[in-house]
């Protein structure tokens, strides 16, 4: 066994443990929550932001942080003095007034992408905060039913499950590093580089078990593809 091996077994182990710790219904809780959450803040975020600035003026308070921010290294209006002689004095200020005008919109938009960003923030973690309450109040229920062993069995299998979606993802990231070296050490008139002994994919005892998924998913298809033309 390599260290690829290692790294699918810990995994998978974590995975499971942690599901069999938390039950199936707060596993199942804690990924509704992101989706969900992610939802709800994709859809809602520039809603409540346009609520709070029309309502509660959160705008007008944070726009004075932008500020202070945008002073620290924005050129300063006065930077634009212009030169003695009148059609160039009323050149630099003419550039300074452009320059006034144009950091006070880049200001005014920042801003609103400040603002934006805290309510998707805001509202995917109160999301997730709801969604996990309540798997952890089912889990509770459950705790004092019959259904506590069914529960945690259920969440054991459900962290495996996790544990090999995690695995097979991390292995379609890794392979295409893995056969454009291979590629590489195949093309005739390059410098031989430096390699192991081993080859981490090739010798490990688990990674064939997952490799049909990968080729169905296309990442060792269409990475040769790309490596052939």
């Amino acid at each position: 066994m390599n260290w690829l091996d290692w790294l699918i077994i810990v995994i998978l182990i974590l995975s499971a443990f942690k599901g069999l710790y938390r039950g199936l219904l707060a596993s199942i809780a804690g990924l509704v929550a992101v989706l969900a959450g992610l939802y709800v803040a994709y859809t809602y975020y520039q809603s409540l932001a346009e609520y709070l600035t029309a309502n509660w003026t959160v705008g007008e308070k944070i726009r004075p942080l932008v500020d202070q921010l945008f002073e620290r290294w924005a050129p300063a209006p006065g930077s634009f003095p212009g030169l003695e002689g009148g059609r160039l004095t009323y050149t630099g200020n003419l550039i300074g007034a452009q320059w006034q005008n144009a950091a006070d919109q880049l200001v005014t938009g920042f801003t609103g992408l400040v603002l934006e960003i805290a309510c998707f923030i805001a509202l995917l973690l109160v999301t997730i905060w709801v969604v996990n309450l309540a798997g952890f109040a089912l889990t509770k229920v459950a705790q004092f039913s019959l259904l506590s062993i069914p529960n945690h069995l259920g969440g054991l299998l459900f962290g495996i499950a996790r544990g090999v979606v995690m695995v097979l993802i991390i292995l379609a990231l890794l392979t295409p590093f893995q056969n454009f070296a291979a590629y590489y050490h195949s093309q005739p008139g390059l410098p031989e580089a430096p390699r192991k002994k081993d080859n981490a994919f090739s010798e490990s005892i688990l990674y064939p078990y997952f490799e049909p998924f990968i080729d169905a998913i296309g990442q060792k298809g269409s990475w040769d593809n790309i490596l052939n033309v």
